[in-house]
């Protein structure tokens, strides 16, 4: 693996090569030193960027454990209490606000 110190020298010396091409010429026409420069710097940030660590993996969490609506908790033999919903109710399925609030209420 290698440093970031490890390829500076290189940046610098790429960065030289570029001033040396890139200086005027007695030609009016810059074109082909501008575009050498252009090409120098891409060559040079590419250098530069591929030294950065990035991560190899990247971990997410495991989402959360769905409610349980199937489980019944049977305070009385004619009560059912449901956790997930925080509820009970009365035998022939009618909301029992008096067991939910001796149960969930505390």
């Amino acid at each position: 693996m290698t440093s970031l110190n490890d390829k500076v020298p290189i940046a610098a010396a790429l960065a030289a090569i570029s001033l040396c091409l890139a200086t005027p010429s007695a030609a009016k026409n810059n074109t082909a030193a501008i575009v050498g420069g252009i090409i120098a710097g891409a060559a040079i940030g590419a250098a530069i960027s591929s030294s950065v660590d990035h991560p190899k993996k990247v971990y997410v969490p495991a989402p959360a454990p769905r409610p349980a609506w199937d489980k019944v908790y049977k305070p009385n033999p004619n009560i059912w209490c449901y956790p997930a919903q925080r509820a009970c109710y009365n035998r022939n399925g009618v909301y029992s606000a008096n067991w939910t609030n001796k149960i969930y209420v505390r």
